[in-house]
């Protein structure tokens, strides 16, 4: 117990944790776009967020099945969540009434056989993502820290 005792001590002499936490943080999370009974949405990216290109903050991965929110970098990761959760709220609130987001890192509902996903579009520049083996791994992604 005594040796817990002295390393908390050597962290707060040294102020390990002031340091520890003096970083730029942004936050990633990408999610599934699903319809209400829970497969993949055949929706295109929600006209209502604008221009996908131009918004740095809300964008679609390879199929626009999976969207992905970017918060800007900040210094406080209270400040990131709150991005986060602003950011969430539009996306949200931008879905076709018929949609949702999946919550989990493990996809809903896929279909049976191996064809390439139907996608309203598939995004241009990136028609090299699609053979069988990247298409799943593609949305089996999730929550990811990024550390700028």
């Amino acid at each position: 117990m005594r040796m817990f005792d002295e390393i908390g001590q050597i962290i707060f002499n040294n102020e390990i944790v002031a340091k520890a936490s003096d970083f730029n943080m942004g936050i990633e999370v990408e999610s599934i776009r699903i319809d209400s009974s829970g497969r993949l949405t055949n929706e295109a990216y929600p006209k209502a967020l604008g221009n996908q290109r131009k918004n740095h903050f809300i964008k679609t991965d390879v199929y626009q099945i999976q969207s992905e929110i970017i918060t800007p970098a900040a210094r406080k990761s209270l400040d990131a969540m709150h991005y986060l959760m602003a950011l969430n709220d539009t996306l949200r609130n931008a879905l076709e009434p018929n949609e949702m987001l999946w919550p989990l890192s493990m996809p809903p509902i896929l279909p049976k056989d191996k064809k390439p996903f139907r996608s309203p579009t598939l995004i241009p520049n990136r028609r090299h993502i699609t053979n069988a083996g990247l298409r799943r791994e593609v949305i089996l992604r999730g929550f990811r820290w990024a550390f700028i």
